[in-house]
């Protein structure tokens, strides 16, 4: 029964990918701590770290997908459509996937050399299915820094 209703969800998914193909995980920040001030003119970079793992099957299907984004960005996002289309499509897997996205973000100061972490903070959206990826861009945040 699970064969059953792995296949016709994928079937769904196929028909309404054509119609909407999102396949984006946006993630923002918000970094008005006063541990997030820093002085540094140049040099100072968010790193916003994505993983995506689905819960259902145990596979981590995003993996420390991580990037540095300019010091005025409040948020980035990712493409995902590879790896978590290409893991909704696998007809091999035992259960329907159910992901859960985390997503953690950190400012490094660039007052010193090496720069020095000074303030991060994680967040975490559970229960997304392949149809909410294919559909929409999925939100994660804010993520609080401190």
């Amino acid at each position: 029964m699970k064969k059953i209703i792995l296949i016709l969800s994928i079937a769904l998914l196929s028909a309404t990918s054509g119609f909407a193909q999102a396949w984006h995980v946006k993630v923002t920040w918000d970094a008005s701590s006063s541990n997030c001030d820093c002085n540094a003119s140049i040099g100072s970079k968010f790193e916003v770290n994505l993983q995506i793992v689905d819960v259902a099957n145990g596979n981590v299907v995003v993996y420390n997908n991580s990037v540095f984004v300019d010091p005025t960005a409040t948020d980035y996002t990712f493409d995902v459509e590879t790896d978590v289309k290409g893991h909704c499509d696998d007809t091999s897997l035992t259960n329907i996937p159910k992901y859960t996205i985390y997503a953690y973000v950190g400012f490094w100061c660039a007052e010193t050399t090496p720069a020095e972490l000074i303030c991060n903070g994680t967040k975490s959206k559970p229960n997304k299915s392949c149809l909410n990826f294919s559909t929409a861009t999925i939100e994660v945040g804010p993520v609080i820094l401190n």
